[in-house]
Parts: structure tokens; C-alpha cells; sequence
């Protein structure tokens, strides 16, 4: 049996080395297919820029501080890699389409999400954005936080000392969680065959 998954592995890759170059560059000068490629650019790097803003702030939130509902906004971080990314398409068409939740707002000021490249954006930034909260997360909680304590002593504000005491020691987490993002991204499917 584990034979027929090896040969279901391998047969693309034959019938690719069988056409060679001349059939990939034909099928990839497809107009539609030239598209795709370019919005799935666009979006997943949108995604990884998003998670980036959004989510190193978050990661160092919950890798430093404890507090009320902690354990809530850890479960919400990460809802998206359990929700069915189809059905992430039907949450994102609901919450911003026209006649509900943020829709009508947005409508009145004549932003549409549905059928967009925002859509997708936001779309495929829901599904891989948890990726590099989780990463830069894990790069902080195993930073020594006397570091930062000894910087604050010092006269140094917590947004000082995360910039010249945290960000340097993870920045290779934080361009690792974007690129898991930005790769999770550009493999979604089923979420913007809904939102777009």
C-alpha cells in the first residue's frame, strides 16, 4: 500500500521531468495561470507583512506578561490552524460582506472585501498569521528576561529595550515566522475559493 503512495508521490514529478522545460513554460504563460501566480504574490505577502505588525507585538504580549484572559487569546491564536479554512471563506464573506457586521461601514465608505484582493488578503492572513505569532513567541519566552530588566534599570523604555535588546535576538524568528506565514499563505486554497 505504501508502494502506491510512493508512485502517486513520484508520478508528477515524472510527467514533469518527461515534458521538461518546454511544457512548464507553456503551462506558466497560461494568462490565467500568470493571474494566479500574481495574486497569490500579492496576498501572501500582504499576509506575512500583516503577521509581522500584528503579531510580533502579540507574541511579546503573551511570552512576557500574564494576565485575565490569557488562556482565551491563546485559544484564539490558534483557532485558525483548527477552523476548516473553508471555512475561514464563509467567516470572512460574512463579517465583511455588505448587509452585516463591519460590511455596511466599509460599504459606505466604498471598501469591498468580498471578491478582492483584500478578501484574500485577509483570508489567507487568517489562516498563517497564528505561524508567526508561535514562532517569535517561542524566540521570547526563551530569552532571559533579565536582559530587558537590566535595560528598563538603566533608564531605557520597554519600547527602547525591545528594540535594542529583544529585536536583535530575534529577528531570525520573526523573518522565519513571516516566511512559515508567507509559505502557509501561498498554499491556501480553500479559504479564498470562497472570499474570492
Amino acid at each position: 500500500m505504501g508502494g502506491l503512495l510512493l508512485l502517486f508521490f513520484s508520478y508528477p514529478i515524472a510527467v514533469l521531468a518527461l515534458v521538461g522545460g518546454k511544457g512548464l513554460l507553456q503551462a506558466l504563460s497560461v494568462r490565467t495561470f500568470e493571474l494566479a501566480l500574481l495574486v497569490t504574490m500579492i496576498t501572501s505577502t500582504i499576509a506575512a507583512i500583516a503577521s509581522v505588525i500584528f503579531g510580533v507585538p502579540l507574541a511579546y504580549l503573551l511570552s512576557r506578561f500574564n494576565f485575565r484572559g490569557k488562556g482565551l487569546i491563546e485559544a484564539l491564536v490558534d483557532l485558525p490552524i483548527a477552523v476548516p479554512h473553508i471555512i475561514v471563506g464563509v467567516m470572512i464573506v460574512l463579517a465583511f460582506s455588505w448587509y452585516v457586521g463591519l460590511g455596511p461601514l466599509l460599504h459606505k465608505l466604498g471598501i469591498n472585501v468580498v471578491d478582492t484582493i483584500l478578501g484574500a488578503a485577509l483570508a489567507v492572513t487568517y489562516v498563517s498569521a497564528t505561524y508567526t505569532v508561535r514562532v517569535v513567541e517561542t524566540a521570547i519566552s526563551s530569552l532571559d528576561p533579565e536582559l530587558e530588566l537590566t535595560a528598563m534599570s538603566l533608564g531605557a523604555s520597554r519600547g527602547r529595550t525591545f528594540l535594542s535588546v529583544v529585536l536583535p535576538k530575534i529577528w531570525r524568528s520573526i523573518v522565519g515566522g513571516a516566511l512559515t506565514s508567507w509559505a502557509r499563505a501561498a498554499s491556501e486554497a480553500g479559504a479564498l475559493f470562497i472570499v474570492a
